[in-house]
């Protein structure tokens, strides 16, 4: 997964960038939409590459070495054997932030190679190839977290207070799955 932030504006995109996605530059896609959504500026972005295949472990041949070696050249592939090579997948969608305008010191690598944790993080297979899901916004009401906060009896501060709520967006955006921190990017 692939998580960009933009903290001035508040919005958040979250986006799936396989070996076919970064080839397909499906990170210059999503940053577009933001810019043009709602007006975020590549440069003003922050930026989470999630649990992936790591090169050590991801081995591609054929179709799949031909479009990586079409879009990234060879400095993303190490030769195996003949015909075979591995592909640096978290430095090619590293590498596409970076030429949709992130600034590279806002990309954060979660470093955790699914290879390695097999089977706990594996992908899901038996999807038709390139299925492409719908863009979904949800805009939020700016009395909304208050509201949230009277109804729920959580009157935690980041609710209630929206300088405070966007000072912790700026200094800090965290993803968590399965109750697990994962990763936690601290922009500059």
């Amino acid at each position: 997964p692939l998580v960009l932030a933009d903290p001035g504006r508040r919005v958040v995109a979250v986006a799936h960038a396989g070996r076919r996605g970064a080839v397909a530059d499906v990170v210059g896609a999503t940053v577009r939409a933001m810019t043009a959504s709602f007006g975020s500026a590549p440069a003003d972005l922050v930026s989470g590459v999630g649990p992936c295949i790591g090169a050590s472990h991801y081995e591609i041949a054929g179709a799949a070495l031909a479009e990586a070696r079409a879009a990234f050249g060879d400095d993303l592939l190490t030769p195996t054997v003949a015909g075979r090579a591995t592909f640096d997948l978290p430095g090619a969608v590293t590498r596409r932030l970076v030429q949709a305008g992130v600034p590279a010191d806002a990309v954060e690598q979660s470093g955790i190679d699914t290879g390695e944790v097999a089977p706990t993080l594996k992908a899901r297979r038996g999807d038709e190839a390139g299925t492409e899901l719908a863009p979904v916004t949800y805009p939020v009401d700016p009395d909304q977290p208050a509201r949230y906060a009277e109804a729920s009896g959580d009157h935690n501060r980041i609710h209630l207070d929206d300088a405070f709520a966007r000072e912790g967006l700026q200094s800090r955006l965290l993803l968590q799955v399965h109750d697990e921190l994962i990763w936690d990017v601290v922009p500059d």
